[in-house]
């Protein structure tokens, strides 16, 4: 499965909604390989999959959750719709999401601007737009906006207090006569099986498209009158202006989200120089940015590892120490695990796997084997020194009798992890530990020698001969 997110301009009527997405539905159902298709007008659905977050109610949104025979088949379908759409529905945004593994974010890269508690939104607005221009001019930014959408217009009825009192009118009265002109007024409730239905009384159609120029000949029903009153008699001024329908805060702080879908990583959008294009743009005082989305989630992922990585070390550590009982141990260990970064690396540039949550889990887990692999070649140096062998001796002896054991336990590992190169959740984990373990076995085969030599002071003959 994977999701097909359709944004409607702000303030776009549900109905309007539902007839841009028939075409969309039209779209998707006619790619091959789709089984199934699912929409969801006005709000997303119930959370049915942990990682993917529920969009809140809005008229102007809905979603399809298609259904394919083959995953690997939704690359190109994606690029079909968003190659399709841009002609079709240039009115919206569609946006298509794939199912997080672990935890995801609906837009991948986030930038956040706040301001003080009552930030001016206009300040705010136009930063965003900035912010969001600066996004878009990346090849790999597939759809960029901010969170707070597009303003949408207002009618704007100042009471009249003294023809106000006059009348009878109250403010209640004008609420209902202008909702009776535009969306209708709830008289009642229909009781269909087991839900309950509005019963709406409103102007029709022919009217309600004119609202605006009639408005003011709108009659308003006093509470305690006898008779309907114009609205104008009751009102300074009508007038439509813009506004803001969306003001989000973060921290209670008046704050506009940038909102970025990558082509492909949120890294590569979010990149080296972009950040610093970004944060080159110069913020008044009292605003401030910070970057949100999955750039956060794994700072945040990383970080909640830190209260059990450090007592781990430190167990590691002194158990090492009292197993060698000396220093150096511990230190050539150290220094050669993060030599194994280097594998690591050249495995998930080959297979294109990112570095995320479950990939560190799994150079967590390289660690203790490199460690592993580290105490038995320690190990069988000190057992060999205990035979009264010459130092530099004891170093090559020992790497040549422990190298089959090392190699073996490696090459089991690495062929065990094989089977996860099929599962999409734990790819990761099984390129890191299969390429990191790989390389870092061979490594510590030709790096622990040398750092043992250096530490332990020991030359080879051929120099102390000269």
């Amino acid at each position: 499965q994977f999701m097909v997110d359709y944004w409607a301009p702000q303030g776009t009527r549900i109905e309007d909604t539902a007839s841009d997405l028939t075409l969309l539905e039209a779209k998707v159902r006619g790619l091959e390989g789709v089984t199934a298709i699912t929409s969801f007008i006005g709000q997303g659905p119930p959370r049915f999959y942990l990682p993917v977050e529920s969009e809140k109610p809005y008229s102007s949104y809905a979603q399809i959750i298609v259904n394919v025979a083959d995953y690997r088949e939704i690359d190109a379908m994606i690029a079909a719709i968003d190659e399709w759409w841009v002609d079709h529905l240039p009115q919206g945004e569609v946006v298509m999401r794939k199912y997080g593994l672990g935890p995801s974010e609906s837009w991948q890269v986030q930038a956040r601007i706040s301001g003080q508690a009552i930030a001016d939104a206009d300040t705010l607005r136009r930063l965003g737009e900035e912010v969001a221009r600066t996004l878009a001019e990346s090849p790999e930014a597939r759809t960029v906006r901010t969170n707070w959408r597009q303003r949408v217009k207002q009618v704007l009825v100042v009471y009249d207090e003294n023809n106000g009192r006059w009348t009878t009118t109250t403010r209640s009265d004008i609420a209902q006569a202008t909702g009776l002109a535009f969306d209708g007024v709830t008289v009642g409730q229909f009781r269909e099986q087991d839900k309950l239905l509005p019963i709406l009384m409103r102007y029709d159609e022919p009217y309600r498209a004119q609202a605006a120029t009639t408005l003011p000949t709108a009659q308003v029903s006093p509470q305690f009158g006898m008779s309907t009153i114009p609205l104008a008699q009751v009102t300074e001024s009508i007038d439509v202006a813009w506004e803001d329908p969306l003001i989000w805060r973060f921290n209670r702080r008046r704050a506009i989200t940038v909102q970025a879908v990558p082509m492909g990583l949120a890294t590569a959008l979010r990149s080296p120089e972009m950040v610093q294009a970004v944060e080159a743009i110069e913020l008044p005082p009292g605003y401030s940015l910070e970057w949100d989305g999955e750039y956060r989630n794994s700072k945040d992922s990383q970080a909640s590892l830190i209260p059990g990585i450090i007592p781990a070390g430190l167990a590691v550590a002194v158990i090492i120490v009292a197993l060698f009982n000396a220093i150096r141990p511990p230190l050539i260990i150290a220094t050669i695990i993060p030599f194994a970064m280097i594998g690591i690396t050249l495995g998930l540039l080959v297979t294109g796997q990112p570095f995320g949550f479950v990939a560190l889990l799994g150079a967590m887990s390289l660690a203790g084997m490199m460690i592993k692999n580290a105490i038995v070649l320690l190990d069988e140096m000190n057992l060999q020194q205990a035979t009264g062998k010459a130092p530099y001796d004891v170093v090559i002896d020992s790497a040549v009798s422990r190298l089959r054991p090392v190699m073996l336990a490696a090459g089991t590992t690495v062929l065990g992890v094989i089977p996860l190169l099929q599962d999409v959740f734990w790819v990761s984990m099984a390129v890191t530990i299969m390429f990191g373990l790989a390389f870092g076995t061979l490594l510590t085969m030709v790096l622990l020698p040398v750092l043992y030599c250096i530490l332990y002071r020991i030359p080879s003959p051929g120099r102390k001969k000269a």
